[in-house]
């Protein structure tokens, strides 16, 4: 078995158990923001075929949160 299914199953058997947060607890002070995302044609287009959207019509609802993915990182 490789280590990322260990993990996996280890994760599985274990999920049961988990202790629930406390009713204390708080979300670190901060925030990050990216104002003004310009959505360029190209990297957009390349996405839609990717993920097999259509070549016009509305933005891809999951395409924001590629934009915002690298914030998510931090």
């Amino acid at each position: 078995m490789t280590s990322l299914s260990a993990s996996l199953v280890r994760g599985a058997v274990m999920s049961p158990f988990k202790r629930a947060g406390r009713a204390d607890a708080t979300l670190p002070p901060g925030r990050l923001t990216r104002p003004a995302a310009p959505v360029a044609p190209g990297p957009l287009a390349a996405y839609g075929r990717i993920c097999g959207f259509a070549e016009s019509g509305p933005l891809p609802l999951t395409y924001p949160h590629v934009l915002a993915f690298p914030l998510t990182m931090r």
